[in-house]
């Protein structure tokens, strides 16, 4: 080793920093304890100018203090968004010695509002600006009272707010919460302002907070500069007035506009309706728009309009929209293609513009022909919670999507992939595909219509004309996919999902269609071709009989970094549990796994399994009638060095979770700061409470069950 050492200082040192550039702020803060040159080095101007530790789950307080000593007045951009494990009073002296920041991000970081406004004190030349905040009412009134602090929200340009309000329980009728329309805000000072993006926290239904915050902006003229304004999503009550009485300040100049992604908006009513379509109608600069989740029925001509084509239009939303009146759309997909000729991703889950007619029957198969045809650089579709089950329709539907070679981010329904040719359905059946006969004992199949789960098992053996198939003209069609989800369109509601009611923990609403039937594990198999597979999603595939599908996917998708299962086969068994416990060693790159069955249980086998996955990071579990191994978890836990982020939410009672939850903090809580382990009741009243004390990141990743195609930007920040 000693040699190895040498003859690496024998390098020049331009050699030396061209290879570590390719390391993370966390092999850096190693790499320091190496020795004395690479400890000079690894604080060099061209390795932390930029230093971003967001996701570097490994690095300790103290690694990351000396980190910041070494080469603090060098930093110009500096991440810590998402460290939740470091601490306010280490994050806030850390920055005293980084007095030449340019961008700051400390989102999810615990501050008070005095502590951030000594921060901006110090950091005169802040351009960029993302943080967490829990009164928003207190940090305007510490910022009024502070000059230096006011000065640099003046050269703000980039502005993030993640709003973190502590909620309170109401349950009386008669409780309300404080209204305050404020006119001294931020945005007084904020005189060069460009973005302003606001962050809501997932409100698990737990109650509201006692102060809801909207702007009255005095001097509008200061945000004559805004070409974007985002909301990540409506939930959260305090982030939602916030952002909508900033946008209606905005909306007032009468500004061009790059990005607006505002879901759930109330544009339809009659209040201020003149005044929101003479604002959409001048939006002609758009390139990511997002009007999800609301009526569009007096807005779209105004939004779409004809005469106003929009082709800077890149990304667009439309996801859960609906039309009020019974006479059906008042334009259809064909007519906003010719409006947005150059979309790269359009969400479309849920919404009513894809049908021709308003019972939801009729599929605009010429919208989707006019979107591939017209759009050459779609790379991201969501058409998830649309049911399919004309056999013309699916078959032209299939053959449309796999015409996009371009295409990287897809989302669809199960039916939409239900399509068989006729020499298809024989060969499937003489290879002993399809669910069990109907007097075969529920989930037992024949050894004979078992396929293998070897990792050289190849579906096309077993079906020389799979290909004709709607999933596989898929596979072979989009062959550089990289996220995907197949998701059952009558899987309305998860167990936890992003609802109008919040995220409290209810029971499964789930009704599959016949026709998902049709996706048995043979003719999933062919998932495993998708060799630049990054993010699967399963959800709602009642012909699953053995799981064995998962482990080709296993085997064939090296890349593969996030898999979310839930409803595969029977609701009351799960069917797949012995197959998934196999294909787990043999992912590569899996990072996150999330299962979601009422009978999953976290025992021996899983654990064992999981273990061997290396590179896991984040494991939850959601069973309602699943069981706990207390020391199969406490084996997990520590056979998984990269573990950091274990949800168990099963039908374990309060004793043994508390017990459990003590052990590991016990064990691993002063060696390992970044791990959050949640073990708790699914269906217990205190599970939201639990649930809101989980790190932002991980409960939107992963508790969260949702679509993630086309849900945001491409490569958009928030």
């Amino acid at each position: 080793m000693a040699d190895m050492v040498s003859a690496f200082e024998v390098l020049p040192d331009n050699i030396v920093l061209n290879i570590l550039s390719f390391l993370s702020c966390e092999d850096l803060c190693d790499i320091r304890n190496v020795n004395h040159m690479l400890r000079r080095l690894s604080s060099d101007r061209s390795l932390v100018w930029n230093s971003d530790f967001e996701g570097c789950y490994k690095t300790s307080e103290e690694a990351f203090e000396m980190y910041i000593q070494a080469g603090g007045p060098l930093i110009h951009c500096l991440n810590l968004s998402h460290c939740y494990w470091l601490s306010g009073r280490s994050v806030s002296n850390a920055l005293k010695l980084c007095m030449n920041l340019k961008e700051l991000y400390i989102l999810d970081i615990s501050l008070t509002a005095k502590k951030l406004i000594k921060i901006l004190c110090g950091l005169p030349n802040l351009v960029t600006f993302a943080f967490t905040v829990t009164n928003m009412d207190e940090f305007d009134t510490e910022l009024e009272g502070n000059n230096a602090a006011r000065l640099t929200m003046m050269g703000i340009k980039h502005l993030t707010i993640h709003f973190k309000v502590p909620l309170s329980l109401r349950t009386e009728a008669s409780i309300s919460v404080q209204f305050l329309q404020k006119k001294t805000t931020f945005f007084e000072h904020c005189r060069d302002l460009e973005s302003f993006h606001v962050l809501g926290h997932p409100n698990l239904g737990c109650g509201l907070p006692k102060l809801l915050l909207q702007p009255n902006v005095d001097k509008v003229e200061n945000l004559k500069n805004v070409k974007e304004i985002s909301l990540n999503y409506a939930i959260d009550p305090a982030a939602r007035i916030f952002y909508y009485g900033t946008l209606l300040s905005v909306a007032k100049l009468q500004l061009q506009m790059t990005t607006v992604l505002n879901p759930s908006a109330n544009f339809g009513s009659q209040i201020r309706s003149d005044f929101w379509n003479i604002f959409w109608k001048s939006q002609y600069q758009l390139q990511n728009l997002d009007i999800s989740s609301i009526s569009i029925q007096k807005i779209f001509t105004h939004v779409f309009d004809p005469d106003v084509p929009k082709p800077n239009l890149q990304y667009l939303n439309l996801s859960d929209t609906y039309f009020t009146t019974t006479e059906g759309p008042t334009s259809n997909l064909t007519s906003l293609i010719c409006v947005c000729p150059n979309l790269k991703s359009l969400n479309l889950r849920n919404s009513q513009i894809i049908f021709t007619n308003p019972s939801r029957e009729k599929v605009d198969v010429a919208g989707i022909s006019s979107l591939v045809s017209t759009c050459r650089c779609l790379s991201e579709v969501n058409l998830g919670g649309i049911h399919m089950h004309d056999p013309e329709v699916l078959s032209r539907v299939s053959q449309l999507l796999a015409s996009c070679p371009g295409l990287k981010s897809l989302a669809v329904s199960c039916c939409c992939c239900s399509y068989q040719s006729a020499k298809c359905k024989v060969s499937s059946a003489s290879a002993g595909g399809g669910p069990p006969l109907k007097r075969q004992r529920t989930g037992v199949t024949s050894a004979k219509a078992l396929p293998s789960t070897s990792s050289h098992c190849d579906e096309s053996k077993l079906c020389p004309d799979v290909e004709t198939g709607g999933l596989e003209s898929l596979v072979r069609g989009c062959p550089g996919m990289v996220r995907f989800e197949l998701v059952n369109a009558g899987l309305t509601r998860p167990v936890i999902h992003r609802g109008q009611n919040g995220l409290m923990p209810k029971s499964c609403v789930y009704k599959p269609c016949s026709e998902s039937t049709a996706l048995n594990d043979q003719r999933l198999f062919c998932i495993g071709k998708w060799k630049h597979l990054k993010y699967l999603q399963l959800a709602g595939l009642p012909g699953i009989m053995t799981g064995s599908c998962l482990v080709a996917i296993a085997t064939g998708c090296h890349f593969l970094e996030q898999l979310h299962i839930a409803y595969l086969g029977l609701m009351g068994h799960p069917n797949f549990a012995r197959q998934l416990c196999q294909a787990l060693p043999e992912f590569k790159a899996l990072k996150d796994l999330r299962v979601e069955h009422g009978y999953q249980s976290v025992d021996s086998h899983f654990c064992k399994a999981a273990q061997s996955c290396k590179t896991l990071q984040r494991v939850c579990v959601m069973s309602w009638g699943g069981t706990i191994d207390s020391a199969s978890v406490i084996s997990l836990i520590a056979n998984c060095p990269s573990l950091v982020a274990l949800q168990l939410f099963t039908d374990a009672n309060r004793t043994q979770c508390r017990r459990l939850q003590k052990a590991v903090e016990d064990r691993f809580g002063s060696v390992r700061p970044a791990l959050r382990v949640s073990i708790w009741p699914l269906f217990d009243t205190d599970t939201p409470s639990l649930m809101n004390n989980i790190p932002t990141k991980h409960l939107e990743e992963l508790t969260i069950f949702s679509s993630r195609v086309s849900d945001r930007p491409p490569n958009w920040k928030w």
